[in-house]
């Protein structure tokens, strides 16, 4: 009686890790695809960005560059103090950086 009860308690385990890793394999694969889908998007998005964007003279290279230099140091303090703080960088951090290049 006690070895039955023993083998119940022990499938019922079983099944309950499978059951549990099988939820964990379906929810990385999805996040997996939804990592991969939010990459192509961006990527397209550059690549439309790159293609509608005239170039610049070579002339104002130079001071476009520090600007874009500048401008992505505020950005990584932003996303660092968000960091720091545990709170979701991505659109908090965005918005902020936003905020701060239109003060200027």
């Amino acid at each position: 009686m006690l070895a039955s009860s023993m083998s119940t308690v022990k499938q019922t385990r079983t099944a309950c890790c499978c059951a549990t890793s099988t939820r964990s394999t379906v929810s990385l694969e999805q996040l997996d695809l939804d990592l991969k889908i939010v990459s192509e998007t961006v990527a397209l998005h550059a690549r439309h960005l790159l293609t509608v964007t005239p170039s610049l003279p070579h002339a104002n290279q130079p001071a476009a560059c520090a600007l874009g230099r500048d401008r992505f140091e505020v950005f990584a303090l932003v996303l660092d103090r968000r960091m720091d703080v545990g709170r979701a960088p991505a659109l908090g951090a965005i918005s902020a950086w936003w905020r701060i290049m239109l003060a200027r």
